[in-house]
C-alpha cells in the first residue's frame, strides 16, 4: 500500500514538472520575442514613418516596456509561473485531481490566445510594411 502511494505521488510530481515546463516555454518565447526580436523589426517600422495599425502600436508599446523593465517582466513571469505551479499542485492533490487537468487546459488556452494576438499583430505589421513597399 505504501509503495502505491509513493508511486502515485511520484507520477503526480513528474506530471507537475512536465506541466511547469510546458506552461513556462511559451511565456519565455514571448519574452525573447518582445525583448530581442521585435525591437529589430520596430526599427524598420520607425524608419518608414508610416501609420501603424492599433494592434502593432500595442505590440510596440509592450516591447518598449519589456525592454525597459525586462527584470521586472522576468520577475512577474516567474511569479506567474510559481502561482500556476502552486495552483496546479494543490488541485492535483485535492479530492478532485481532475481539476488539475482542467486548470492546465485553461492555462494552455490562455497561452494560445496571447500567442494568437502576438501573431496577428506581427502579421498586420508585416502587411503594413508590404503596403509601404519595403
Amino acid at each position: 500500500m505504501n509503495k502505491d502511494v509513493s508511486r502515485t505521488n511520484s507520477k503526480k510530481t513528474g506530471s507537475a514538472v512536465l506541466t511547469v515546463v510546458m506552461h513556462g516555454l511559451l511565456p519565455a518565447a514571448w519574452f525573447v520575442f518582445l525583448v530581442l526580436i521585435w525591437p529589430l523589426f520596430f526599427d524598420v517600422l520607425k524608419n518608414m514613418n508610416a501609420e501603424l495599425p492599433a494592434s502593432t502600436r500595442v505590440l510596440v508599446l509592450m516591447a518598449q516596456a519589456m525592454e525597459r523593465y525586462y527584470l521586472l517582466a522576468l520577475i512577474v513571469l516567474g511569479l506567474g509561473l510559481l502561482a500556476d505551479v502552486l495552483i496546479y499542485l494543490s488541485l492535483l492533490h485535492s479530492a478532485r485531481p481532475y481539476l488539475g487537468v482542467v486548470w492546465s487546459v485553461l492555462v494552455v488556452l490562455l497561452e494560445i490566445g496571447v500567442t494568437a494576438f502576438l501573431f496577428a499583430a506581427v502579421y498586420v505589421a508585416m502587411l503594413s510594411v508590404a503596403m509601404e513597399g519595403i
